[in-house]
């Protein structure tokens, strides 16, 4: 695998092939690997076809927001639309990668770093797993742009084909990234900070396509960046979040994107009074309160036919 990439960050240029190898084939890792893959099909993708299907029936929240319409669609933003994924195993396999083959490297600092990153892969399934236990009892979706104003990219006839669009909020493309991004901070060295500037910057680039493409609606974006701060808010605090949202829609000539920003940040700092208000629980659900948050927030919003 050549992982790095001259004269840029070597993230960019890391294999997501070299990580699938190494996951499928280590022992310490197989396992773990092939169990995140079942998670991200169940909670994400079977939970919608159930639906879409008619094997299961479920209420279908309508989370557009009027100010949505203000964001001009942007059908040549799907490519990076899609790197969410291979973002996040980019980012994975060069930290893989490089701390496998450092020089002086010894067995115990080598367990060191499948165990770290078995603790990314176990924290991503969480992810997944939390976010499908709000879609499994409501779902949610936007109004999407009809395929006709899409024609010359392929790729959203592939995203209309395999997402039936029914999992908006929480936002998993804003977890996901920004989860990412937190990761790279506490995995790489102070040396790397080129590779965390690139997690950040993708993450940035990629929540603001997935509004251009109009996929989410800005509702998503708060409920997403809530959703992980409530999961992780000793690495993902209120203050981060609030970085997040002053740069969201930057430099794109939306004339509303001042208004834009406001709302979303309204929005997040009204989910996390409420979290802060929320009685405390007892059982696996301690310390949970954003499930029932989110659930609320959603019951709030028109139904949407599925």
């Amino acid at each position: 695998m050549n992982c790095m990439r001259k004269g840029g960050p070597a993230i960019a240029g890391a294999s997501r092939l070299y990580l699938v190898l190494r996951c499928l084939f280590s022992l310490r890792l197989g396992l773990p690997s092939l169990s995140l893959l079942g998670t991200i099909l169940y909670w994400f993708f079977w939970l919608q076809f159930e639906t879409r299907l008619g094997l299961k029936k479920r209420p279908v929240s309508r989370v557009d927001h009027p100010l949505d319409t203000t964001i001009p669609f942007v059908p040549g933003d799907i490519k990076k639309y899609l790197e969410f994924i291979s973002l996040w195993m980019k980012s994975l396999s060069y930290f893989l990668y490089t701390r496998l083959r450092e020089r002086g490297k010894t067995p115990a600092s080598k367990a060191k770093a499948l165990e770290e990153t078995l603790a990314y892969l176990r924290g991503l399934g969480r992810l997944y797993r939390e976010a499908g236990l709000i879609y499994r009892q409501r779902q949610s979706a936007t109004a999407r742009p009809p395929l006709s104003q899409a024609r010359g990219h392929l790729r959203f006839y592939l995203v209309h084909f395999f997402d039936p669009h029914l999992h908006c909020v929480p936002s998993l493309h804003v977890s996901v990234v920004l989860y990412n991004f937190f990761m790279m901070k506490k995995l790489l060295k102070p040396g790397e900070d080129l590779e965390t500037a690139y997690a950040l910057g993708e993450a940035r680039a990629i929540i603001d396509t997935i509004l251009t493409v109009k996929q989410h609606s800005i509702n998503c974006v708060a409920a997403g960046l809530y959703f992980l701060h409530a999961l992780y808010p000793a690495d993902f605090s209120r203050d981060a979040a609030g970085e997040i949202i002053a740069g969201l829609l930057l430099n794109r000539g939306i004339e509303t994107a001042g208004e834009l920003r406001a709302y979303v940040l309204s929005l997040f700092r009204r989910f996390c009074a409420l979290h802060d208000a929320a009685p405390p629980m007892a059982g696996e659900d301690q310390g949970a309160p954003w499930r029932g948050i989110l659930l609320d927030f959603l019951q709030g919003c028109p139904s949407f036919r599925s």
